[in-house]
Order: C-alpha cells, then structure tokens, then sequence
C-alpha cells in the first residue's frame, strides 16, 4: 500500500505508550490547581470533562456565547431535535459498525439515542434520476474506482490510529507541506482523494484538494468507510470481467468481518448512511456540564491574557489573608447594552476570543504591554457609557487550556503563540437553513432522505472552485412525520439574509418543486480553521509542539486534532494524560 507503518504490528506498542502517558502526565500539576479553558465548544466541554474526571478539583470554562456547543448548534421544534451543523456520525468505520470505542463509552454512559439516518444519493433536476456514486467519479474508470476503493480500507485503518496531525506528519504518512491533491497523485489513489475531498467539500470544509494531505486524510477518513463499500458495490454490479478483483476486496475483508457481512448483504438489508443523535449534539454537552458540576461562564470573553503576578484573599473572618501568586491573568468582559450599538460592542468583544464558528470573522485586536502585570483578582471594575455597562474581571489561574480555532487576540503580543497561529487558515465556511415546507414529494424522495443536488455539486472533490452563491446544494429530511428540513450552501457573503432566503427558497423550488412554508433558523458559519500546507513546510506543528505547557499554557482544538466530534474525542484521550497527571488513579496503578 505504500503508507510506511502497519496499524496492526504497532497497536500493542501505542497501547503501552498510551498507558505510560496517562499515569505519568508532564504538567505536575496538583489536584487543586485552579483551570481555565478557553471555549465551551465540543473540544472545551470534553476537555474539562477529562479534567474533572481526572481528580481537577478547580475548572472554569470561559464562554463567549450565550449557550455551549461552538460549531454544534441544534435546535429543537415540535419535540424534534435538528443540528444545524455538527450532525452525522458514520454508520461503519474502520473500528466496525458505529461510533469510535470512546464516544461509543461517552454516548452509552448518558443514555444518548441513535437515529439512522438516509444514505446521501444524487439527485439531478434535469433528468429526474438518482445516482449513488458522487458526479466527480465518472471520470474514472470502473476499475480504477474498484481498486482505489480496496486500498481506501487499509488508507482509513491507518490513518486512524494516529490522532492528531503532528502524529500524522511524525510517522510520515504524508509529507510535511503536501496537498491533498499532490499525495493522492504519489500515492496513484486519486479515485481516492477525489471521493475524501469530495465529502470533506460536502461538508462545508472545500476545497479540500487544495488542503493539507495530514489534515484532509485525518479530517473525514472515517466518514469514507461507509462510502468505499457501497461505491464499490455499485461499481462491481455494473462491471464485467472483474471477479478477480471481487475477490481481492473480499479478501482486504479478512480484518474486518463486519464491513464483508455487509458486503454480502441484499441492498434492501443495508443499514443508512450514517446515525444522528436523536436529542441532538448541545443537549448532550450540557448533560456533560451538569454531571461533572463544571463551572462555566456564559456570555463571558475572555479579552485578555497575561503571566503576571496577582493579590489573592483567601480565608475569611479574622483569618481573611492576602497572598501574592504568580500565574495567568485571564481577563473577562462582560458587556450588558441597551439600545443602538449593543451587537456591534459585543461583537467586537467576542471576536477577540473568535474560535472561527461565530456568524462574524475574527479581527485583530490592539496589542498589549508584553510585560508582567501586577493586579488584584476577583474585583469587578464597571464602565457605564449611555448605551452598554462594561464589566471587566481579571482572575489568576495556575493554567490555561485555549480549546479553539482563532487566531485569538487575547494571547500576549509578543508570545510566539500569536505570529505561528496567524499563519493558520479559515475557510469561506457555509450557512445552514432549517425550513419547513408546504408539501414534500414522498412518492418520489421517499419519507426520509439525505439529497444532494448533483447539478450544484459537479465541481466537489475537484479543484474546479466551489458555487459561493448561497443556493443549497444538499437537503436533509430526518423526520417521516414532519416536513421541515435542513440544507446547507456555500456562502456569498455580499448578499444580505433577505438576498440569501430568496435565492435559497428558489433552489429549493427548481431542484425539488418544493415550496418554503417558513423559515425557522439560519446560521453562518466561517470554518474550518486549519494549517494550510505551507505553515507545515514551516513546521507549525513541531513548533507548537514546542510550545505546549510553557508556563502551563496549552492549545487543544480541531485545527490540531483534526476536525469532528470523534477525532477530537479520540486526540483528547492521548493528549491529555500526555501533559496532566490523572489524580485519580491509585497508587499502585502508577
């Protein structure tokens, strides 16, 4: 296969590396030292989740919105669940069928409930027909399809085993400042890359191609797995003279029982494309919240960051104390506005802890004094202008995790932090739309169904550029009972809402005769937040390798760990007890 390291020689020895890690964190850290994190996004929550779960009795989750979830946002209607953005999980993966070991533990633990999901199909207005291999594959001969797909599987198994980018690079399973594009041609699997980046373009994450090969390869090799068997499903009914590459793939099969007995299934006892969760992604990160009893601050930027020295009280009564400590001065504003100007001030607040899923772009700050700074903690200072009340805390903490995808202006402006994460990316993003319409065709599309608009996508997974004109190119109908459904769009950010409903409720009409009978939410989305080939020529990653811990500052998040809720899960459960001791393993464990 080419990709330089066998998953299965090398589980037992990551497994032992693991365990070492996780009894032997570097950070020293006692049990009682006080924890900021930075975003109560998926990354933030799970963070301080390990945290807590780990002996941390001290954790404080800093967040700039009003609710937890940053690129997870659902909403529920009519007793239904939908999320606008983070959704699907993959119905099979390199693992076997359903979600990665440790969400499975995560989602069993809080009783989370799985729906199926319809498989995506192709959907062409013009000639009324459905097709289920991707419109950027016709290019390719079947065979071709056939034989990059068999090489997919042990692709997807390998990469699988290492999470996070840097873990990636370091094995050499791609080449540091190599494209996407680039690797697909070294490797000759470019039916393969062509069907990754066309599902990473899929999910608002294009152009994909033109994306690092270790981020593209990391981001969605495990949504490829359902995919890879059903295209070559596809391919082999349609192909004559092929049974010695039928039996070929059977045989790549032998590790992996499962994916054969579904190869071996009739169509109609194949399982849908992927699952969902049936309350949604933010109501189990507030479940998350409340069992573990972390403290978070919603509506509360952080806007500035310094290592300096702070007055602490502590005690009470007559024992009441102040101590001097050294540590980061982790400042919030709050901003309480009335009247005109009250979602610019806070806007411009939130964006000095942007994470790259706000509805606005992050901008720079004003740099600070790089100096230590001397403060007293805890003790609000209140602005009162005619319009907004400003509150301003500034609390010390022994260390701060920033879970995020920013550039993030807070960072002192002379930490070498600021200059290397400047060097990162944030894509044009999408918007999502959750409609109801007036009627839905259920003769023709079914009760339930994953569509995507195959005139509007013959460009994914190409580097033929990508439609930024806010019209819809996939539609998702999760509910038999219910007609509202959810699309998603590349956006034109030179349209206002009132210019991007219209050309949404028009799309809608020609690809599928539907009406809009109302619209219930919308959200834009810049994202995803990523290190583009040339910061890795430049090495980003060995450079904030570097950087972790010092002065017990750490920076955790997607653009790191590689994006969706599994691959963090999966990057969390190695880095951390890399850096911080588990104060809750007995003695004799360590």
């Amino acid at each position: 296969m080419g990709c330089g390291i066998s998953y299965y020689q090398d589980a037992s020895l990551r497994r032992k590396d693991k365990y070492v890690r996780r009894v032997t964190g570097g950070s020293g850290l006692s049990a009682d030292a006080k924890i900021a994190v930075i975003g109560a996004g998926v990354t933030g929550v799970l963070t301080a989740q390990w945290l807590k779960r780990s002996g941390y009795k001290n954790v404080v989750m800093f967040e700039k919105r009003e609710k937890v979830g940053g690129q997870a946002d659902t909403m529920v209607v009519d007793g239904k669940a939908y999320d606008l953005s983070t959704k699907y999980i993959p119905i099979l993966t390199t693992h076997d069928e359903g979600p990665h070991p440790a969400f499975k533990k995560l989602l069993e633990e809080y009783k989370e409930e799985l729906i199926i999901t319809q498989p995506p199909v192709t959907w062409y207005y013009k000639s009324k027909e459905f097709s289920n291999i991707p419109p950027c594959l016709a290019g390719f001969e079947r065979k071709k399809i056939i034989l990059d797909m068999i090489k997919g599987f042990e692709v997807a198994d390998v990469f699988n085993q290492y999470p996070g980018i840097h873990e990636v690079l370091d094995k050499g399973l791609t080449r540091k400042g190599e494209t996407f594009y680039e690797w697909g041609v070294r490797k000759e699997l470019q039916a393969l890359t062509t069907l990754g980046a066309y599902l990473s373009d899929m999910f608002g994450a294009g152009p994909a191609l033109e994306h690092s090969a270790a981020q593209a390869l990391s981001y969605r090799q495990h949504y490829i797995v359902p995919y890879l068997w059903k295209i070559v499903r596809a391919a082999l009914d349609k192909a004559e003279g092929l049974d010695a590459l039928k039996l070929q793939f059977l045989k790549t099969f032998k590790t992996h029982p499962k994916l054969k007995e579904y190869l071996d299934k009739p169509d109609g006892e194949i399982p849908g494309g992927q699952y969902a969760l049936k309350n949604g992604y933010q109501p189990l990160l507030q479940k998350i919240i409340a069992k573990d009893k972390t403290e978070v601050r919603l509506s509360c930027p952080v806007t500035d960051l310094e290592w300096g020295e702070a007055k602490e009280e502590v005690g009470g009564g007559k024992k009441k104390q102040t101590k001097k400590k050294i540590g980061w001065l982790v400042t919030t504003t709050m901003v309480e506005s009335e009247g005109e100007g009250e979602d610019e001030k806070k806007s411009e607040l939130r964006n000095k802890q942007n994470d790259g899923g706000d509805d606005n772009e992050a901008k720079n700050g004003s740099d600070k004094d790089s100096n230590a700074a001397a403060a007293t903690t805890g003790t609000p200072t209140t602005t009162t202008t005619a319009t907004t009340t400003a509150t301003t805390t500034t609390e010390a903490f022994d260390c701060v995790i920033v879970c995020g995808l920013g550039k993030f202006d807070f960072l002192p402006p002379k930490h070498p932090a600021k200059e290397l994460l400047s060097m990162m990316k944030v894509n044009p993003g999408l918007e999502t739309w959750l409609v109801e319409l007036e009627s839905w065709d259920e003769e023709r599309f079914g009760k339930t169904n994953s569509i995507v608009f195959g005139e509007r996508t013959t460009n994914f997974g190409t580097r033929k550029g990508l439609p930024y004109d806010s019209r819809p190119y996939a539609l998702s109908k999760d509910y038999a009972d219910s007609n509202i459904v959810g699309c998603i769009a590349y956006p034109d950010d030179k349209l206002n809402k009132e210019e991007k409903e219209k050309l949404m409720r028009e799309e809608l009409k020609l690809e599928l005769g539907a009406s809009v009978k109302r619209v219930i939410g919308f959200r834009r989305f810049h994202w995803p937040v990523h290190v583009p080939p040339e910061a890795e020529k430049k090495d980003f990653f060995d450079k904030l390798h570097k950087l972790q811990g010092q002065r017990q500052l750490y920076f955790v998040g997607e653009a790191f760990s590689s994006a969706g809720v599994q691959a963090c899960i999966d990057w969390i459960e190695e880095f951390m007890p890399w850096h911080f001791p588990m104060h809750n393993i007995a003695p004799s464990a360590k």
